[in-house]
């Protein structure tokens, strides 16, 4: 099979640049997962959604992909939550980290390869920071050890910063040891008090800094060269920054390309637990069903701001419905058509209706270009619906539609089967008793009495139709639209 000519944005060189080198046939991925200490909120979904959904793309033309994503689940965050609850903070980590898994599995997206957690992988940090000590990039200080910035001419350069700011983004600071530079940044940390665990290790009982846990698992899981290191934009510095240089002062080529995912914002601002303006993933998917959220996080590039609310999510709700209902009308018209002409051809190609859609894709990953190209197809799909076309084109359209679908997750928007009870199913056939009678005046009470127990009745010149009622508003977008 050949493969496509896909190109993604690299933060580093600041342009977009192959996804594969040549002569690749598979491809190693790596992108940062959440500090677990309490419920990931709505933002941090995007940076599960994103490369999920890229990953699930690639797979889908055959790629075989092997992807990581890292939990963390040794930090200051944690300590301080789990001190401020009373409870253990490996307690607490366990218990937050089930949360993530449980609340973005609810996506529908499945799960990457790899979710290894830095608790495990701590005896492969500690041989990283003692061979960081010996190569003279990395310093003990009072039992901490920290690595030397200004021996890595290159820091600096993946976030594109000057030193002034990096001083000023810098979050580790000078508690528990001395640094020789402000910009030395912490690989490991002696244990200080109310921390309640700790590993052993030459410079003391302590527990590794934040950046050097990506780095030694990356590693270890994808080699010392991988193709794609993806995060959130926030991450870029210092966190991404610190990993390329310890990482490369190892001797370790580290990531051949680097992806940024955007913030969500609401109201213009960026979505924060220091801003006070966060709802949790749970609390979003427990209004929302999961293909809106889906949905939401599609319309906008991966690399740009996202707005976040309610106008927001109703938008993309009422998006599915309409797909939802050209797959309904289309399943319908398929079953009359194919009813009435007994041995009409089965197969499918929706390979043309595709290409759109490809090229989108491997674009930089455009899924808003691509969510164009796919309501596209909807209309189109509605039209032949609505001019009786052949069977082929609705069927190889529809197709396209659910292979879409399925490769972003959105497979909540299959139409469902109605589920109607004996006394629907009575008042349907007194209605259509009353239709062939012409008695309309009888139709017409019998159809709001549906309309009160929620089916809303539509009539078609293959029979009645019978949706739920929270459809209707999907009905009137779809026919408007193939208008």
């Amino acid at each position: 099979m050949t493969l496509p000519k896909i190109t993604v944005y690299d933060t580093a060189s600041r342009k977009k640049v192959p996804l594969l080198v040549d002569g690749a046939t598979e491809l190693s991925m790596y992108s940062c997962g959440p500090t677990v200490y309490q419920r990931i909120h709505i933002g941090n979904a995007r940076s599960f959604v994103t490369p999920m959904a890229f990953v699930r793309y690639l797979r889908f033309w055959g790629i075989p992909v092997r992807y990581v994503s890292n939990i963390t689940d040794i930090n200051d965050k944690i300590y301080t939550a789990a001190a401020a609850q009373g409870m253990a903070s490996d307690e607490l980590a366990r218990t937050a980290a089930q949360w993530y898994v449980d609340d973005t599995s609810d996506l529908g997206l499945g799960r990457p390869d790899e979710e290894p957690r830095a608790t495990d992988w701590v005896a492969q940090m500690i041989a990283l920071i003692d061979e960081l000590i010996e190569r003279g990039f990395a310093y003990e200080s009072k039992g901490d050890v920290y690595f030397r910035v200004n021996r890595y001419r290159e820091y600096g350069k993946l976030s594109n910063r000057q030193l002034d700011q990096m001083i000023e983004g810098s979050r580790d600071d000078l508690e528990g040891g001395d640094k020789e530079n402000a910009l030395d940044f912490a690989l490991w940390k002696a244990t200080k008090a109310g921390e309640d665990t700790s590993w052993d290790s030459p410079w003391g009982k302590g527990r590794p800094g934040w950046h050097i846990e990506c780095s030694a698992m990356g590693e270890h899981l994808l080699g010392e060269s991988f193709d794609v290191h993806g995060g959130g934009i926030d991450l870029m510095f210092p966190h991404h920054e610190n990993e390329v240089a310890q990482s490369r002062a190892a001797g370790r080529p580290f990531a051949r390309v680097w992806m940024h995912y955007g913030m969500l914002e609401i109201g213009g601002g960026k979505m924060s637990k220091s801003e006070g303006n966060i709802q949790t993933l749970r609390e979003v998917l427990d209004a929302w069903p999961a293909s809106t959220v889906l949905l939401l996080f599609y319309s906008a590039s991966y690399r740009n701001p996202l707005a976040f609310g309610d106008d927001a999510l109703e938008e993309a709700q009422a998006s599915g419905q309409r797909i939802t209902e050209a797959l309904r009308r289309s399943e319908r018209y398929l079953g009359s058509v194919e009813t009435r002409n007994a041995g009409d051809p089965t197969f499918v190609d929706s390979s043309r209706y595709w290409e759109g859609l490809h090229e989108a894709l491997q674009d930089d990953f455009n899924v808003p270009m691509a969510m164009s190209e796919l309501f596209g197809l909807v209309h189109d799909l509605n039209t032949a619906v609505n001019e009786h076309a052949t069977p082929q084109i609705v069927r190889d359209l529809r197709t396209a539609i659910i292979e879409f679908c399925d490769v972003f997750g959105l497979t909540g928007l299959m139409p469902q089967a109605v589920d109607l009870t004996d006394e629907v199913r009575d008042l349907l056939s007194e209605r259509e008793a009353a239709r062939s009678r012409k008695d309309f005046d009888e139709s017409d009470r019998i159809r709001d009495v549906l309309a009160e127990m929620g089916y809303v009745v539509r009539d078609t010149k293959d029979g009645a139709d019978v949706v739920q009622s929270d459809e209707a508003a999907a009905e009137v977008a779809a026919a408007g639209e193939a208008d």
